[in-house]
């Protein structure tokens, strides 16, 4: 059986209850040479279920229209544990629209602050002052205020971030890629023209066109 969920005040209230029993806001902090200060900064949202709910986190995606699917492997630690199906949000464009729509459906407790703490993280971001030292390290403090009951075994705590991070005063301004750039990335992916075409009209780089065209293409194959 197919299971939708309704974009009602109903809908929007069920999800929001499932993300305070079940929902992760975070940020990602990884080691990056390409980037200035040495680490990449990428926000996440996630919920993940027992693989029987599967159909359930399917619903989940397309009710939000964006958005990946994954089945993480069972951690080692939880010899017991059963198989998960894991709904996962990366990209800056989609994790602003489930800032919007959080702020409208509110949630409560301890994950109505995480979001708080996160949505400031996004701002962060989306200024581009984490590409600087002083926006990197309010992200890094910001961070360690959400309470995470399960963190990786690469998770650094804040210490070793702001230690081992390079110094940079000025900051870059995130471009954050319009509908118009994403149509035309849609155009390039129904045929409409060659992979050079697009990159020459969204004057970007060849990886974040890259990036792009295989954020979509995922979403497009679910």
């Amino acid at each position: 059986m197919t299971i939708a969920i309704p974009k009602t005040p109903w809908g929007e209230g069920f999800m929001s209850g499932l993300v305070c029993g079940e929902g992760n806001f975070t940020i990602a902090i990884a080691k990056a040479k390409s980037c200035r200060l040495g680490y990449h900064v990428r926000p996440i949202f996630q919920i993940e279920l027992g693989k029987v709910d599967e159909q359930l986190v399917a619903a989940i995606r397309d009710f939000f229209g964006f958005g990946s699917i994954s089945f993480p492997a069972p951690r080692k630690r939880e010899g017991n544990e059963s198989p998960t199906v894991r709904y996962s949000v990366t990209a800056m464009a989609d994790c602003v629209r489930l800032e919007t729509f959080f702020a409208a459906s509110q949630l409560v407790g301890v994950k109505q602050r995480a979001f708080n703490v996160w949505c400031k993280c996004l701002t962060i971001i989306r200024e581009g002052r984490h590409t600087a030292t002083d926006g990197f390290r309010e992200i890094v403090h910001l961070r360690s205020t959400i309470n995470q009951f399960r963190r990786p075994s690469t998770f650094r705590d804040q210490a070793i971030l702001n230690d081992t991070a390079a110094v940079v005063t000025e900051s870059r301004e995130l471009a954050v890629w319009s509908p118009s750039e994403l149509e035309l990335v849609k155009k390039y992916l129904r045929g409409k023209m060659t992979r050079p075409e697009l990159i020459d009209m969204l004057c970007r780089t060849t990886a974040s066109v890259a990036n792009q065209i295989k954020r979509l293409r995922n979403q497009k194959g679910k």
